[in-house]
């Protein structure tokens, strides 16, 4: 029976793109590189900050990205929220599933810090497990995160559906072996993307979240 759900959190609860593209240009402009486009932010995002760098570098050379990283984390701190808000319908759909009894975790490749500030003032009455990047913990698709955030709300993997708008999230939840996949379209890949990866469900709008939590509870 479905008793939690992991959310991704940014292109699926929450739209970070305008600042993590603001925070990684003020990184290449410490360094003389050339600027990011937000359909380039786009596609470098899905697998953590310093592979957002790496991608805007084009490099991987650690005393670049090392620097990089540090200018990013001082840029991103101060104006994470600058731009960022809740996807329209988010926060109606989490106190709706909150009401329900079900119990949710976000799990993220942002680095923690950033994930925690970020998340607390938003959904802290609803969520207060929130699983962020650090450096003892490897980064999705690997599962490790996903359970942890089981662990914590002490459930098991089929207890539990993943929801996420890249084909990062697709993985997480295969590899955790969650019970059911959702991919959301509303977030940062194309949809096409999802649908190739064989999601179970594919949801335009997030109360349509709500319809199949009802369903999965019921077929439980």
């Amino acid at each position: 029976m479905l008793k939690g759900i992991i959310f991704d959190l940014d292109g699926t609860l929450l739209n970070t793109l305008v600042d993590l593209q603001n925070a990684t240009n003020y990184a290449l402009d410490k360094q003389n590189y050339p600027r990011i486009t937000l359909e380039m932010t786009r596609n470098y995002v899905g697998n953590g900050n310093v592979k957002l760098l790496e991608r805007a570098f084009k490099t991987e050379k650690a005393e670049i990205i090392d620097k990089a990283f540090i200018d990013f984390k001082y840029f991103y701190d101060i104006h994470k929220s600058d731009n960022t808000i809740p996807y329209d319908g988010i926060m109606n759909m989490i106190k709706n599933i909150y009401n329900l009894g079900i119990k949710m975790a976000i799990v993220t490749n942002k680095y923690q810090e950033a994930a925690t500030s970020l998340c607390k003032p938003l959904f802290g009455k609803y969520i207060d497990i929130i699983v962020g990047k650090d450096d003892n913990i490897p980064a999705k698709p690997d599962p490790t995160m996903a359970n942890v955030a089981l662990a914590k709300l002490n459930l098991k993997p089929n207890e539990c559906i993943f929801v996420g708008d890249s084909d990062v999230d697709v993985m997480t939840g295969k590899n955790t072996k969650v019970s059911k996949v959702v991919g959301v379209t509303w977030g940062f890949k194309d949809k096409e993307v999802l649908e190739a990866l064989g999601v179970d469900y594919l949801i335009d709008k997030p109360n349509q979240l709500i319809n199949i939590i009802k369903g999965e509870i019921n077929n439980g």
